[in-house]
């Protein structure tokens, strides 16, 4: 849901755009999911698919000694109580929380 997220607020590189537009377009017309897109890419997340905002940002959000932000966000925003991260659906709905 991350890379969607990425593609969301326009934080990926010109040489990811142009090697995924047609995926892009999927998912900002809600036709595909950013896992999706995340699995076409062999399940990789790597700093040359981000602008350099998009790398600053994951730089602080995911590799942050104290605290977990990415974590602890995710679970405020999709998990229901009693529920885990693992019970969280990677829909369109959840797209948009």
């Amino acid at each position: 849901m991350f890379l969607g997220w990425i593609i969301e607020h326009n934080l990926f590189s010109q040489e990811f755009e142009e090697e995924s537009q047609d995926e892009i377009n999927q998912f900002k017309l809600r036709q595909m999911t950013g896992t999706q897109i995340y699995i076409n890419w062999d399940s990789v997340l790597a700093n040359d698919m981000l602008n350099n905002e998009g790398n600053q940002f994951t730089m602080y959000y995911f590799n942050n000694e104290v605290e977990w932000r990415y974590i602890s966000d995710y679970s405020d925003v999709f998990i229901e109580d009693g529920e885990t991260l693992y019970h969280v659906q990677d829909t369109l709905k959840t797209i948009s929380k």
